[in-house]
């Protein structure tokens, strides 16, 4: 669950799990820049070949002080990113296959990077983060999305 204190021109991290490779990540969500990439919510992974996949969140105007259920999955082959239970329909960049890309003990982060630039830390509220051994189907996402809320 992530809350937007602002809405402004900065790409921020809201999960990341480093990695040793030439981009220095594994996986990530983040918001987009608004003026560049329009503001959108967006999940991404790196697979051992070192290629990403990644989708984006629908082109919708996200407001301040409102809650969204983010959720992405990898099982290997395919990429899923949710938004409120909602699968992502961005296409074009989420088929991908093997491990994700070994991070070697390399730390996971939440609401920020590994690069400690202001742009980079989130600016807003993260709560219940989860991290599954396991990737989650559609419905299983949408179970947890609404039993959150009730």
């Amino acid at each position: 669950w992530v809350k937007l204190d602002s809405i402004d021109n900065t790409a921020d991290n809201i999960l990341r799990k480093n990695a040793t490779n030439a981009n220095g990540n594994s996986f990530s969500i983040y918001k987009f820049r608004n003026l560049y990439e329009d503001g959108r919510f967006a999940f991404y992974v790196y697979n051992e070949s070192e290629t990403m996949a990644r989708l984006r969140g629908p082109n919708v105007s996200y407001q301040t002080g409102i809650w969204y259920y983010l959720a992405g999955t990898y099982n290997g082959s395919r990429l899923m990113f949710y938004i409120n239970g909602i699968a992502s329909t961005d296409s074009g960049y989420e088929n991908l296959t093997g491990n994700i890309y070994n991070t070697n003990g390399q730390p996971f982060l939440i609401g920020r990077s590994n690069r400690n630039f202001v742009e980079d830390f989130f600016n807003g509220t993260i709560d219940e983060v989860v991290i599954f051994d396991k990737a989650l189907t559609e419905h299983e996402i949408m179970v947890i999305y609404k039993l959150d809320l009730s």
